[in-house]
């Protein structure tokens, strides 16, 4: 259940959901832990020390919780945590200026609509902004984590996605729309 079943491939093995990770020379720490979108678990088993222990945090936070619940188990298990306490609001000041800096470039194109029409259309920029880049965003975010765990762990950050794409892809229509229909006025008056 505990020893050798599936190889990790840097000298640690796991089995039936425990993780097996050398510590010292023949020294092993037994452990597991689990994540769901409000809840945290780190569980261990020292077996040659007789020691566990389990830290339960009723918070999940997916960008940055793993580091804050290993910095809790740490001490407990005598490793030595990186304090990394103020990495957390740093971590989130810059996710958080990264998703008003995209609201803001999704939403200036609809907020800027009227300005928009009384200038001369290139209608190469208008798909890269309205289709180009609403897809790439979509396609790069998949490198960081699948959608799922997006919309399940960080659902602000879901939501922001979710209206951004929406706003530029929606502004984009409208505005083919008008030049489509411009095209043509051109056409009837020229003829």
């Amino acid at each position: 259940m505990f020893y050798e079943n599936t190889s990790e491939g840097n000298g640690s093995y796991y089995g039936m959901g425990w993780e097996c990770v050398e510590i010292s020379d023949g020294e092993y720490v037994l452990q597991h832990t689990g994540l769901v979108e409000n809840y945290a678990s780190f569980m261990y088993i020292y077996p040659d020390q007789n020691k566990a222990g389990i830290v339960l945090v009723n918070m999940n936070d997916y960008l940055v919780n793993n580091n804050f619940l290993w910095n809790i188990v740490a001490p407990l298990t005598g490793s030595n945590g990186d304090d990394k306490s103020d990495m957390y609001v740093i971590y989130h000041l810059l996710i958080d200026l990264i998703l008003v800096a995209l609201l803001f470039i999704s939403m200036y194109p609809g907020a800027t609509m009227k300005r928009w029409m009384i200038r001369q259309h290139r209608i190469e920029v208008e798909i890269i902004k309205h289709a180009i880049f609403p897809i790439a965003l979509l396609i790069s975010v998949r490198f960081v984590a699948p959608f799922f765990v997006i919309r399940l762990f960080a659902k602000d950050v879901w939501i922001v996605l979710l209206v951004s794409t929406a706003a530029l892809l929606i502004v984009g229509i409208i505005k083919l729309a008008i030049i489509i229909k411009s095209k043509l006025m051109e056409e009837k008056y020229s003829s």
